[in-house]
This record gives C-alpha cells, sequence and structure tokens, in this order.
C-alpha cells in the first residue's frame, strides 16, 4: 500500500455511541504498548538511556505507535543528525534490550484491561495482539501480566515488512485466520494504529482519551475507556 493512501486523521470533537460497537463482532485485535501495558514511561526512559551518547532532542509522545527502528530513525532526521545504518541498528537493539529489563520489573495494566480482557475471553470473543513493539517485548510483557494464554495469534514489527501506520500488521492477522474485517474490532492508543486500522477496513476503538483524533467521518472511530467497553459488552450479552 502506498502510504499516501494511509487515511488523514484530524481533529474532531463527535464521539461515537458505544451501542452498536459490539454488533457483528467475534474478534478483537489489541495493540500493546499504550493499550494494555501501561508502558509508554518505560520506553521512554529506554530511548532516552540509549541515546544519551548522541545530541539529540525528542518528545516520545510524536512517535507512538511506531516501531523502535523507525522512531529511532525519525528522531535522527528530525534532528538533522547523520547516522549509518549499522549504528541505527545498534541502538535500535539496545533500546529494546533497556525496555526489556523494564519489563520484567516494573511493568503493568492500563487501568481496565485485565477485566475487559478476561469477559472477551469468558465469552468467547477470539483474541490477536497486534504491535508494533518487538516481538522479545511484547512477549515478555505478556508473560509478566500473565495474559499470553488469552491470544491466539501474536504480531510484531519482527513480522512485517512495514510498521504502522500502514495496515501490514493488521491484515497479516486477518489474511492468516480469513477473517471478515466486519467481525473485527480493533483497540488502540496511537495515531499511527488508528490509521492503520482504518487502512486495513477495521472499526477502532481508541482508549486514550487524550488523543483527540478521529476520522474524518467518524464512522470507524470511537473513544472509550475499558471500563465503558466492559459495560457495553456486558449490556449485549443474553444473561444480562
Amino acid at each position: 500500500m502506498d502510504l499516501k493512501n494511509i487515511p488523514y486523521l484530524q481533529l474532531s470533537k463527535r464521539r461515537q455511541k458505544l451501542e452498536n460497537l459490539f454488533k457483528k463482532k467475534k474478534s478483537i485485535i489489541f495493540d500493546f504498548d499504550g493499550t494494555i501495558a501501561d508502558s509508554l514511561h518505560l520506553h521512554e526512559n529506554a530511548f532516552k538511556k540509549a541515546l544519551a551518547i548522541h545530541s539529540v532532542k525528542f518528545e516520545y509522545k510524536d512517535h507512538l505507535g511506531m516501531s523502535t527502528e523507525d522512531a529511532m530513525r525519525a528522531i535522527f532526521i528530525s534532528n538533522r543528525y547523520a547516522i549509518d545504518e549499522a549504528e541505527l541498528k545498534r541502538l535500535t537493539k539496545e533500546k529494546r534490550t533497556l525496555a526489556n529489563e523494564l519489563y520484567k520489573n516494573a511493568l503493568q495494566f492500563i487501568p481496565g484491561a485485565l477485566a475487559f480482557i478476561e469477559l472477551l475471553h469468558v465469552n468467547r470473543f477470539r483474541l490477536f495482539i497486534g504491535s508494533s513493539g518487538s516481538r522479545l517485548n511484547v512477549t515478555t510483557g505478556l508473560h509478566k501480566l500473565g495474559i499470553d494464554k488469552y491470544f491466539e495469534m501474536i504480531v510484531t514489527a519482527d513480522d512485517i515488512s512495514c510498521s504502522k501506520p500502514h495496515p501490514e500488521v493488521f491484515q497479516k492477522i486477518l489474511d492468516s485466520k480469513k477473517m471478515d474485517p466486519a467481525s473485527v474490532l480493533v483497540i488502540e492508543d496511537a495515531e499511527s494504529g488508528i490509521q492503520a486500522a482504518i487502512a486495513a477496513g477495521l472499526d477502532v476503538v481508541c482508549i486514550n482519551n487524550e488523543l483527540k483524533i478521529a476520522r474524518v467521518a467518524d464512522k470507524h472511530v470511537w473513544f472509550a475507556d475499558f471500563k465503558s467497553l466492559s459495560n457495553q459488552l456486558q449490556s449485549r450479552l443474553p444473561h444480562a
């Protein structure tokens, strides 16, 4: 896909109502960092430590949803700082290693994420991970949080050629499992992830309320926290 065709997201005050969110949905694809795992501060610290020897300035929030290598490259480009590919690869590996150590010691859930995942599992939704993070860190994180058993398939930056906002991470899951996009809902926290989901033809919920963006027509994007999602799902269940 030509990146020029990735949908543009703009500021919007409109919000989709949640009433029909789970209608016909059978599968949920979660992003991991910032969506399930409260890990963004851990990644920011790892970036800062890995880049300490270089005179570069950056705001980690400007690179949410990107793979580590893509974020590293973007940081050096924005600083007009020339760096060769070997050093870029070394820094990427170092940052991932630093983040992995932080995951093992300090990783926690985004509030409400665990309850929502368990509710989906009990009600036989198919669950997947579609992340721009490394397989090393995503699998470490899932194991640390004790939820790896819930996910049928995990796709990470190591499994794809193009990271978000390219839709490959989601398309790989759809193609592998032969799923109808209309039956799938994505849970995300970053603009690049929302763009990727829309480009794959998927509905998406943004759980990051500080990200005040939506597609122009708003018809594929919802904003909600996990408590609201759990409540809405429970209201649609036969025993509710």
